[in-house]
């Protein structure tokens, strides 16, 4: 009986054993994976990285805007005050789901915006992995850019 318990005892360990490294081999490829995909996310975002930028520079892009073209996007999700001219209005959280809202150039320069800022970033980097190059994100928002005393609508 006890030579019958120690040979179940053994299968099970090595049938333990088996799925374990099963298990660890797996995770190691899946994992060599995933680190190889975000290499190369973080590739792309090396090659064309979005700008902060603060409002006096937006307010300078702006009045060139007959001279250098950009396109302007209210990314928050509840549209509150608004920087005239604003060219589209698209939730930070919506950007990947209306690609055919946005220019088909992904050489143009776009500026985003939200209340605060932090929307404009998160739309920013959306922006960057859908394969855009010119990226700016309004820092501190329409906050920064009330504070600074330039108009809003």
């Amino acid at each position: 009986m006890e030579t019958q318990t120690r040979s179940n005892f053994k299968k099970l360990f090595f049938a333990l054993l088996t799925l374990a490294v099963i298990a660890l081999i797996v995770m190691y490829f899946d994992g060599k994976r995933i680190l190889e995909e975000n290499g190369r996310l973080d590739m792309i975002r090396q090659e064309a990285k979005y700008e902060n930028i603060i409002p006096e520079t937006l307010n300078s892009m702006i009045q060139l805007k007959n001279k250098y073209d950009f396109v302007m996007i209210n990314v928050d999700d509840a549209v509150g005050k608004i920087i005239n001219p604003t060219d589209l209005f698209i939730g930070y959280d919506k950007v990947g789901e209306r690609q055919k809202d946005l220019p088909s150039n992904k050489n143009i320069r776009i500026a985003v915006y939200s209340s605060t800022g932090m929307m404009g970033q998160i739309a920013a980097q959306k922006l960057i992995l859908l394969g855009y190059k010119n990226v700016f994100n309004l820092s501190g928002g329409t906050k920064a850019w009330e504070e600074k005393g330039f108009p809003l609508k």
